[in-house]
């Protein structure tokens, strides 16, 4: 056997292994977790569907992705997971995303001081009558959270659940509005002073039509893009 032919051989042997276990890998339907309340000391065991939200006390789970191991491999499962928590009554704050394992739950655990979450194991099961999410579905609306400034996705869903929809707004010309006004109304209380002094100039006169024009001008910019958002 010539040297080429060692050498490749453990290099094939390799990259049959990593392909083997990569299609060990087999992706399921629902992530079996346990939840614990650490007030209480109560544990619960809940099923998340995949692109499915499940509450858990104050926590919004939401699984993205669950796999397992064929049985003849070393046993272990994979989920990613995004997990939002309820603070101030009805805002949520984002407080993990990422891949948990179930053979070492604190590897990339969660910290919070009342509630945990960690994954048991990735299953199938029946999800006929749970409301789930293309992966189409789900990349549209990743995009809607990014327009309106939002990443966590129990937030974008509370949000749309209550107000129908939600305004993400450029306030760059308003905020040019109250700059043109405090000019203008600084400008008008200089020419009150000098005409209550002096008299009135028709130079001031025409200075503060052109500072109300241009303040007009981005009044009726203002206007009429909120009547196109109205109107949508």
């Amino acid at each position: 056997m010539t040297n080429r032919t060692k050498l490749l051989l453990p290099a094939l042997f390799a990259a049959g292994i990593g392909i083997e276990a990569q299609a060990a890998e087999i992706p399921t339907n629902t992530a079996q977790m346990q939840a614990m309340d650490k007030i209480t000391g109560r544990v619960s065991v809940i099923n998340v569907p995949v692109n499915a939200e499940v509450k858990f006390g104050s926590f919004s789970v939401l699984v993205r992705d669950c796999r397992t191991r064929s049985p003849e491999e070393t046993p272990e499962n994979f989920a990613f997971v995004d997990v939002a928590d309820t603070v101030n009554g009805n805002e949520q704050v984002n407080i993990f995303k990422g891949w948990m394992l179930s053979s070492s739950p604190a590897l990339n655990a969660i910290e919070h001081p009342v509630y945990d979450v960690w994954l048991l194991k990735c299953i199938d099961t029946d999800i006929s009558g749970v409301q789930t999410l293309t992966p189409d579905e789900l990349a549209a609306i990743h995009e809607r959270m990014a327009e309106a400034g939002i990443s966590n996705a129990g937030a974008y869903v509370r949000k749309m659940a209550l107000n129908g929809y939600i305004l993400h707004i450029d306030l760059a010309p308003v905020k040019e509005l109250i700059s043109l006004q405090r000019r203008c109304s600084n400008n008008l209380n200089q020419v009150a002073i000098h005409a209550h002094t002096y008299g009135v100039y028709p130079e001031e006169i025409d200075g503060l039509k052109r500072d109300y024009e241009k303040l007009w001008d981005e009044v009726s910019k203002v206007l009429i893009e909120l009547s196109a958002l109205v109107a949508k």
